[in-house]
């Protein structure tokens, strides 16, 4: 009777207006969780780790090139595959700071801010809004693997995440037509209607509940998820996306048709163009971030497929080929204008074969442990600093387990829900998955090298929605508190995990100690050429600015792998010879013996955990080929 006689009522408090169901309340807690993720970066940063090596400054020595103008490198020094793309967004920062790890790293924090963003965006679009938060607050923590991954400019690791989950985004978006026009039809929401027959709001897949059968009438409204549904001043919509019956307009995706008047052509016209721009855009985008990513690191290939399985669900018209096929000319550039002006042995293709099938075999027994009971908690955050504890191990079956029901369920979703887009998008994330675990642990270094080689397992962190979806959608009184209490493990581990970080800060900080104290005593003595083993050797000349060049000798005193060969030439070519390798390293000991057995006379000093000879004559090392 008040709505009919104007009468004003006394505003009633219900769940619904508790904080956390007010619009905006998951974005603006993801947002603190993304702040606070970057400002625990930006401290471990500041602090000095994670530790560097030589591959980071060999990425810097491209990023200094690129800025000096010396150079364009396709590709990481010393091999043909696996784009610089870090050297790139990082060159115009390492121009002004010559030899700063720092400056390197800067550019990745923004790429760990856009890997979160589209985490968020992916997994809201697939699931739900508030899993889509605690999805981005459980990838805020960071264990020592996942932050070497994310924050050291080793070449390929800290872009991939971002992209695959920005293919996945936009194949869900494209394939769901969410940037179509409405040009001349009627008011679309993707996987089902929306409609105000006798004041009803109908949604099939994100369904405007209307308890009773009727929306309200005259300020009516039926709450659906996220959005409300009513006639004469009601609105319909599904998560995030609002359909609007306010007179004479209907609304949908952000594009309003207007029927005021009986005239709907025109707006109709500029609503059909805005969305196929936008379209366009996004087949553009995805065509990029493809080209890119064939250009950078190979090791997001599983996501690539699986997002593009998901795009070819909703074929491309004309217009959206050309800008697909033309976003992945510009990414891949590089690597065409490179591979089609070489050899073919020092092309791509082969380099990635060669180096993913080397090193020493390992047992089908240690591939089994290294690459899947140990890699996947190790590249999920579960596990200490260079260490994956036992207590810790127990991760590996229960993901398993998880992504094993992820996947019964999205593919029972794809052939019985309407809603086939976001069905292929949650089993695409469990395919990925499970095609980057089988392809690693088939691998010799997921037996041979675990701690170091489950860098190769980083895409997992993908599809972290697909396997906790299991716990979080459970329904029920008991079963409910069943996946809290699992969720609530997971992250306490995650949490543990990233503890032990905060923890051993200062003894992983010391390692990059060695390394600033060593160039300190050759500037002091005016070396500027020096022979070390590889993980130094790149390092000192990153940091030195390139005032000390490096080339590598072996613990069998012939020239090791020398990345930039300009630095080998370099060295060889010096008067004098000055060896600078870890104290008591197979390298050293084999230098010493050398020198002793020929009775040359030679300074020796330890410093900075460096052995550091100069014999008094030139010595012919390293030894011939």
């Amino acid at each position: 009777m008040a709505i009919l006689t104007g009468a004003q009522t006394t505003p009633v408090v219900s769940p619904s207006n508790r904080w956390w169901r007010r619009p905006g309340a998951a974005v603006v807690t993801a947002v603190a969780f993304g702040v606070a993720a970057l400002g625990y970066r930006v401290a471990v940063l500041l602090a000095g780790a994670p530790p560097t090596n030589s591959d980071e400054g060999t990425m810097g020595l491209a990023a200094l090139h690129i800025g000096q103008g010396r150079g364009l490198p396709v590709y990481f020094y010393g091999q043909n595959y696996m784009g610089t793309l870090e050297a790139y967004l990082a060159a115009p920062l390492v121009a002004l700071a010559n030899g700063s790890v720092l400056a390197l790293r800067l550019p990745n924090l923004l790429l760990f801010a856009a890997f979160l963003a589209a985490m968020w965006a992916m997994t809201r679009r697939l699931y739900s809004p508030w899993f889509a938060t605690f999805v981005v607050g459980l990838l805020a923590l960071g264990s020592d693997r996942i932050l070497k991954n994310q924050l050291i400019s080793g070449g390929g690791y800290p872009e991939i995440n971002p992209a695959g989950a920005a293919l996945m985004l936009l194949a869900v978006a494209l394939a769901a037509g969410g940037w179509a026009g409405t040009a001349g039809g009627p008011a679309t929401i993707t996987g089902g209607r929306a409609g105000t027959v006798g004041g009803r709001a109908t949604i099939t897949n994100g369904q405007a509940s209307t308890t009773g059968g009727r929306a309200g009438t005259t300020g009516g409204r039926a709450g659906t998820t996220g959005g409300r549904a009513g006639t004469t001043g009601g609105r319909a919509g599904t998560t995030g996306d609002q359909v609007s019956t306010m007179g004479d307009q209907v609304s949908t995706m952000g594009d309003q048709v207007s029927t005021t008047g009986g005239h709907p052509s025109t707006t109709r016209s500029h609503a059909s163009m805005r969305g196929g721009r936008a379209r366009i855009a996004g087949y553009a985008a995805f065509g990029l971030l493809t080209g890119l990513m064939v250009w950078v690191d190979w090791l997001v290939l599983p996501y690539l497929a699986a997002a593009t399985a998901v795009l070819l669900l909703k074929r491309p018209d004309r217009r959206g080929w050309i800008a697909l096929a033309g976003g992945a000319l510009v990414g891949v550039a590089p690597l065409l204008i490179h591979d089609l002006t070489s050899s073919w042995k020092h092309s791509a293709i082969p380099t990635f074969f060669g180096l993913n099938g080397g090193g020493p075999d390992a047992s089908w027994a240690d591939q089994l442990h290294g690459g899947v009971l140990t890699g996947i908690p190790l590249a999920t955050g579960m596990c200490a600093a260079g260490r994956c504890e036992p207590w810790q191990l127990w991760w590996a079956p229960v993901w398993l387990l998880l992504l094993a029901a992820a996947g019964y369920g999205a593919w029972r979703a794809f052939r019985n829900d309407p809603d086939r887009v976001r069905a292929a998008g949650r089993l695409a994330l469990v395919a990925a998955a499970l095609v980057s675990l089988l392809v690693y642990a088939r691998s010799n270094a997921a037996g041979a090298t675990p701690m170091e080689s489950g860098r190769y397992l980083h895409c997992l962190l993908i599809s972290t929605p697909a396997v906790l979806w299991p716990l979080w959608s459970l329904r029920g009184r008991a079963t409910r508190w069943l996946g809290a209490a699992g969720l609530a493990v997971i992250c306490a581990f995650a949490l543990v995990a990233t503890g032990m970080v905060v923890r051993e800060l200062p003894r992983i900080a010391a390692v990059d100690d060695r390394q600033p104290g060593l160039l300190a005593e050759l500037d002091r003595r005016g070396v500027t050429t020096v022979y070390s083993e590889y993980w130094t050797c790149n390092y000192i000349a990153y940091i030195s600015a390139e005032r000390v060049r490096c080339a590598v000798i072996g613990a069998d005193l012939k020239p090791g792998f020398d990345r930039y060969q300009p630095y080998k030439r370099a060295v060889a070519a010096a008067p004098t010879r000055t060896f600078a390798l870890p104290t008591d390293s197979a390298e050293s000991r084999a230098v010493r013996d050398y020198l002793d057995t020929r009775r040359i006379a030679y300074e020796s000093i330890v410093v900075s955990g460096y052995d550091l000879y100069q014999p008094a004559t030139r010595v012919d090392l390293p030894l011939p080929d």
